[in-house]
C-alpha cells in the first residue's frame, strides 16, 4: 500500500494500493475537516461501499455508509464518450 502525504488545501493523506490505482479501488483519505465546507475528516473507499466520517458539522452528521451495486454490464460497441455510468446505490446509512 502505498502512501502519499500532500501539501494541497484540504488532504492531509490519500493511501491505496499501487497495483490498482484508478478509480473504484480500495483507498482511504484522511481531510483537513476545518477547511472542508462540509467538515469530511476521513474517507473510505472499497469497490462495493463507502465511509466517510464527519466532525464539527451543524447538523451533528458524523458518519455516512453507502453500499454500491455492481455495474450493469453492456454488450456492444465500445463509447467513445469518456464519462463513465456510476455505480448504482444500494443502501445508504446516515
Amino acid at each position: 500500500m502505498e502512501t502519499h502525504l500532500l501539501k494541497c488545501y484540504v488532504v492531509v493523506e490519500h493511501q491505496y494500493k499501487a497495483s490498482t490505482p484508478g478509480p473504484e479501488s480500495e483507498r482511504t483519505m484522511f481531510f483537513y475537516s476545518e477547511a472542508r465546507v462540509d467538515g469530511l475528516m476521513k474517507r473510505i473507499e472499497t469497490p462495493s461501499e463507502m465511509t466517510e466520517h464527519f466532525e464539527n458539522r451543524p447538523d451533528f452528521l458524523y458518519y455516512k455508509h453507502t453500499d454500491f451495486g455492481k455495474k450493469p454490464k453492456k454488450f456492444g460497441p465500445q463509447d467513445k464518450s469518456t464519462t463513465q455510468e456510476p455505480r448504482p446505490i444500494l443502501v445508504c446509512v446516515i
